[in-house]
């Protein structure tokens, strides 16, 4: 009957729609989870670059020279932008 075929066409379009909010979901899903690794992967980071701050300031609060350009990349300006930017990738 008539009715009968517009409930079906009806359930065929409710099927599709599951499928693709299923399909978005899970896209969604993996872009966040990846966004999760990527700040677990810059919070490491960060805590690396501050407790080897905190190292320069102590051989500085001791007295002693603070590491250079030749011993400590990171002492670099062009070397601190470039790994700036690539934290923020």
């Amino acid at each position: 009957t008539l009715l009968t075929a517009e409930v079906q066409r009806l359930h065929e379009r409710y099927k599709v729609a599951v499928r693709e909010v299923s399909a978005e979901a899970t896209a969604l899903a993996k872009h966040i989870d990846g966004a999760r690794k990527a700040m677990a992967g810059a919070f490491t980071a960060h805590a690396d670059a501050c407790t080897a701050f905190d190292g320069v300031l102590g051989e500085r609060a001791e007295g002693r020279v603070a590491r250079g350009p030749d011993v400590d990349p990171w002492a670099t300006e062009g070397r601190l932008v470039q790994e700036h930017k690539g934290l923020q990738r």
